[in-house]
């Protein structure tokens, strides 16, 4: 879906009063020109400190075409200077019987000269206030730096996510496991079991076959009352439409009972996403751990506690690694808001975030 294609509303344009900072803080307008030219300088800064992000691509891409909308960004200024900034992304949700839109938040920055003023506080608070019904929650694993400024600003620590590594290989212990003699041994220890089911790659465009997935695991999130990102075909088309990242069909002879997505690179494979209702995980992850039987390892990062989910890692050879603490915000009266802080309620995989490279 293009920009053109989303219906918005208008944010509006009136800056809080300055501050003992000296800064205002707005909303801005990404199809107002003149919000463009203000944001372009300061994220420009923001991206060329992260390697192999291209800004127009970026941007076009999170900000403008977003199936489930555009970014919603606030902006410190002083003057007509930004010099703080950030962003929610818009996700489709599913909550128990309910749909729902939330956001996750991204691109938070504040120019070095700017720092230390309070602006991040002051962002964040925005952005809550700024949630009505079109968006009325903000979720994820927050970086450790803007932690404190989420919670002060009313986030609630909601489980964590954690990254599970499954070894495939001996030279994944090192150069003196792969040169013994036990090399070998090690490799067929390690080597993943044959899966009856079988992956297809998706191909550019919307896949009707993953809407079908979808709409199975919809029932299934309902009838468990979970909470799930939406990964329709839409989603899948918009999300993985690069070179890096591939969405998969996971078939029983024709029919499909999942959609997935992995990552390559070098000697390691990703699993970012499985689509499924929860009783298939276990078998769809095992299937894509036989695709991947060429790679090194294979990492996978879930939310927890999930103990189907966790129980079904440990019982594939998957081994426990980094775990970050997960947030949420939501609007206060939510009739969702219990559900959506109850940390076992969760499904949240690296596809619901914005990485575009995790290996």
């Amino acid at each position: 879906m293009h920009a053109s294609e989303i219906a918005v509303e208008r944010p509006p344009q009136t800056a809080l009063p300055a501050n003992a900072g000296g800064y205002t803080v707005r909303r801005i307008d990404h199809e107002n020109a003149d919000d463009r030219e203000l944001i372009r300088p300061l994220l420009r800064e923001y991206f060329d400190g992260i390697p192999g992000i291209d800004f127009d691509a970026r941007y076009k891409w999170l900000y403008l075409a977003n199936p489930a909308g555009l970014a919603r960004t606030y902006v410190a200024c002083i003057g007509d200077r930004a010099v703080g900034i950030t962003s929610l992304f818009p996700r489709s949700v599913r909550v128990g019987a309910r749909d729902a839109t939330g956001a996750i938040g991204g691109d938070g920055y504040v120019s070095p000269a700017y720092r230390r003023r309070g602006i991040v506080t002051s962002l964040h608070r925005a952005a809550r206030r700024g949630m009505d019904a079109d968006l009325s929650f903000m979720f994820g694993p927050p970086e450790p730096a803007n932690l404190r400024t989420l919670l002060q600003a009313g986030a609630v620590l909601t489980g964590a996510v954690r990254r599970y590594t499954r070894p495939l290989k001996a030279r994944l212990f090192g150069p003196i496991v792969a040169r013994s003699r036990y090399a070998g041994m090690v490799d067929r220890i390690f080597r993943p079991g044959i899966s009856s089911l079988r992956v297809e790659s998706l191909g550019a465009g919307r896949d009707a076959r993953v809407d079908r997935v979808w709409g199975a695991t919809r029932r299934d999130v309902a009838l468990h009352g979970e909470v799930v990102p939406v990964t329709d075909a839409a989603f899948y088309a918009w999300r993985f439409s690069g070179d890096r990242q591939k969405g998969l069909l996971v078939l029983d002879g024709d029919e499909p009972v999942a959609v997935a997505a992995i990552e390559r690179h070098g000697s390691r494979g990703a699993i970012l996403d499985v689509t499924c209702p929860r009783a298939s995980f276990r078998s769809v992850v095992r299937t894509l751990v036989f695709a991947l039987a060429d790679a090194e390892a294979v990492d996978i990062q879930i939310h927890v506690p999930s103990r189907a989910r966790e129980l079904a890692l440990y019982s594939l050879g998957f081994v426990p690694r980094q775990t970050k603490v997960f947030q949420v915000q939501v609007q206060g009266g939510s009739p969702v808001h219990a559900l959506l802080t109850r940390a076992t309620a969760w499904k949240y995989m690296w596809s619901d975030g914005d990485l575009d490279q995790i290996l």
